[in-house]
């Protein structure tokens, strides 16, 4: 649904009667906004069925699948609900030669907000099974980006790639991260834990 039609639900849907998993994607502006007001949803204090809860925010461009999944199925030190959300999750970019995610690395780039261009740059290698060592050697990232971008435009990876090994911002595990995750919400979350993602793609 859209946003529109997303912030609709939530306002006549009861909080106890909403999932336990919620894939928020699109415009990074709405993501925010639609994270919210989930959020207020959950946290409504004149609700019938609200309840207290704790919210962690876990950066999805680190990789760490595994760190909010065992956030998920631990109790929180509050009574009532748990909420984990999985920011910017790089996971479901599809292998393949897909322009569109290299175009919003760039374009991140160029706004100077490296954290978002270095989701997208390494949510692409890890779909294309590349590895950071290998976009590193200047011929083989002429190689790889020739469809994309002229040779002469290329600093602008390596600056990512020096950003991304400065701040241990690791190529995501497409495979083993998805069958964690896969896994986890087939088994569900104890309590009234709540699993949000958010995602460009």
């Amino acid at each position: 649904m859209n946003y529109k039609e997303f912030l609709s639900h939530l306002e006549k849907t009861d909080p106890s009667s909403l999932p336990s998993v919620f894939l928020i994607h699109g415009d990074p502006f709405f993501q925010k906004k639609a994270l919210e007001a989930l959020l207020e949803k959950l946290h409504d204090p004149g609700g019938p069925t609200s309840l207290r809860y704790s919210y962690e925010g876990i950066d999805g461009v680190s990789g760490n699948i595994r760190e909010a999944v065992s956030g998920l199925n631990t109790y929180s030190l509050f009574s009532g609900r748990k909420i984990v959300a999985i920011l910017d999750s790089p996971l479901f970019i599809s292998k393949g030669k897909d322009d569109r995610t290299i175009q919003k690395a760039k374009s991140a780039f160029d706004e100077n907000d490296l954290k978002r261009a270095a989701g997208h740059l390494l949510g692409w290698i890890a779909a294309n099974r590349f590895s950071l060592e290998a976009i590193r050697d200047e011929k083989n990232r002429e190689t790889i980006f020739d469809e994309f971008f002229s040779s002469k435009d290329m600093r602008w990876v390596e600056t990512l790639v020096d950003y991304c090994k400065e701040n241990e911002l690791k190529i995501p595990e497409h495979e083993s991260d998805g069958k964690v995750l896969e896994e986890a919400v087939q088994k569900g979350f104890p309590g009234e834990n709540r699993l949000v993602i958010t995602a460009e793609s």
